[in-house]
């Protein structure tokens, strides 16, 4: 059985997931859906055979494993693999599941031979040792992550594109990875993605006032976060768009406090945070400083429960948005 070490982030759970290193039990937490997916489909890859995949790989929906019983679930997890070593059971969108005292249970002593991966936004404190967090990547990650991709489609892409897809689709790899799709069919023939081709085909996310939206909600200006949001869903912005938005603000302002606090400097700050603007660096770093540790950790949680409980359908989008940028200014 593998050591069960706390897992610090996803460039870990790859590497292990390489060597062949799967552990019994995970929790994936966070909003990067697409790449939780990714994980999935490479740990399916080293456990299952494909022609075993139907006897021996299995999705399940949170709120269907909490209805039937977990019983149901435990009972699959123990059940001997089909003329295979492993077994591999994923259980999509699972809060509910994981409040369960029967779950903190079984991964204390999971069985061997199954994997069991249970995905959700926000991981239960009982469950915070099996934990990967998935966040959007970062700008100079979320750089890198285009080209891959874009080199998976046979195509190369210019410095002035990848900057022209990021300001128009913003980090989250779910997005990206169809809009370069398209981009890799539009431009044809040719062996690069150019920044004409990027703005022909997406059209821009991003109204001007996101950003003062994001700057209100990080400086406590709770009337002007609330008429900007107002103004911004008016205009056709997704409230989810605009709470991912904030997210990476407060995940920047993390960071930024972190490294103040460790003495480094403002150009080191700036490019942990992704930022190539000393003007914006400066301003997180100020931002950074009206802020304890627990206050953005706090905040951080209300951002990821507002996201489940948009998911789940508790509440609307335009109300959820309403109430967090509200507690968020208040807190």
């Amino acid at each position: 059985m593998v050591a069960e070490t706390k897992m610090s982030n996803t460039k870990e759970l790859f590497s292990e997931i390489e060597k062949g290193a799967i552990r019994p039990f995970y929790i994936f937490a966070g909003v990067e859906e697409y790449l939780k997916e990714e994980a999935v489909e490479k740990i399916k890859k080293k456990l299952i055979d494909p022609s075993q995949e139907a006897f021996n790989y299995y999705v399940k929906q949170g709120d269907e494993v909490f209805s039937s019983g977990i019983s149901s679930l435990l009972g699959a997890c123990q059940t001997v693999p089909f003329f295979s070593q492993k077994k591999l059971i994923v259980v999509k969108n699972a809060e509910a599941a994981c409040k369960l005292k029967d779950i903190a249970e079984y991964a204390r002593d999971p069985v061997p031979s199954t994997c069991l991966i249970l995905t959700v936004l926000k991981t239960e404190t009982a469950l915070k040792k099996y934990e990967v967090m998935f966040y959007s990547p970062f700008v100079p990650e979320a750089k890198a992550w285009i080209r891959k991709r874009a080199a998976e489609e046979g195509k190369k892409m210019t410095e002035p594109a990848v900057n022209a897809l990021l300001e128009r689709a913003g980090t989250g790899l779910g997005l990206l990875s169809k809009e370069i799709e398209k981009l890799a069919l539009f431009s044809g023939r040719k062996e690069s993605i150019e920044e004409e081709d990027v703005r022909a085909v997406i059209s821009s996310r991003e109204a001007p006032d996101v950003w003062n939206l994001v700057d209100c909600v990080a400086e406590r200006r709770k009337d002007e976060a609330l008429r900007s949001a107002g103004i911004l869903i008016r205009e056709g912005i997704s409230p989810g768009y605009l709470i991912a938005m904030m997210a990476r603000q407060f995940r920047m302002i993390m960071i930024a406090k972190q490294l103040i606090e460790k003495k480094r400097s403002s150009a080191e700050i700036g490019a942990a945070i992704g930022s190539r603007s000393p003007r914006q660096t400066g301003k997180v770093m100020e931002q950074g400083r009206k802020f304890s540790q627990k206050e953005l950790e706090d905040n951080l949680n209300r951002l990821l429960d507002t996201e489940f409980n948009i998911k789940s359908g508790r509440i609307s989008e335009d109300l959820a948005l309403e109430i967090l940028v509200s507690k968020l200014c208040s807190a």
